[in-house]
């Protein structure tokens, strides 16, 4: 493992020794959306599609990934909250807010109209299903949120 800036992946030399060598070796490349000009090139050199491919090079790449929304913790009236585990696995650390109808609509809305963050120049919004921020699910209708993230327990 390599926790510095990577700009070029070691490929296999054309011997027979290093073909079986690259044949048992795996390289994992895991970056954010901060990923430098240099290594970006890098992935789509090593990934681009073939030369009778009229893709856009870089069409292939998207970075896959939610920002969690935040809540204070002082906002919450602990007295109506309940902790537990997630899956009811380990130890209580998530505060479980119960909603009445009225909340839920309430949250629902506020949601909707809530500032979000713009696309970029450079980025393609291509979500990933399994990690929609909470708003696109929210955008998809009023109950959806109850059948997803906000599925109640009982």
């Amino acid at each position: 493992m390599r926790r510095e800036e990577v700009t070029s992946v070691e490929e296999a030399g054309a011997g027979d020794e290093a073909k079986e060598a690259s044949e048992k070796c795996v390289t994992i490349v895991a970056t954010g959306p901060l990923t430098s000009d240099a290594l970006a090139a890098e992935i789509a050199r090593l990934s681009s599609p073939l030369p009778h491919d009229s893709t856009p090079q870089n069409s292939h790449l998207y970075f896959y990934d939610s920002i969690s929304p935040i809540v204070e913790a002082d906002s919450i009236d602990m007295s109506r909250v309940y902790m537990a585990a997630r899956y009811d696995k380990g130890s209580a650390d998530y505060i479980n807010c119960p909603m009445t109808r009225e909340d839920y609509d309430r949250f629902y809305d506020a949601l909707l109209a809530a500032q979000s963050v713009e696309e970029r120049d450079w980025e393609k919004l291509n979500y990933f299903e399994s990690c929609l921020p909470i708003e696109e699910i929210a955008r998809r209708g009023r109950d959806t949120l109850r059948f997803g993230p906000m599925k109640p327990w009982a």
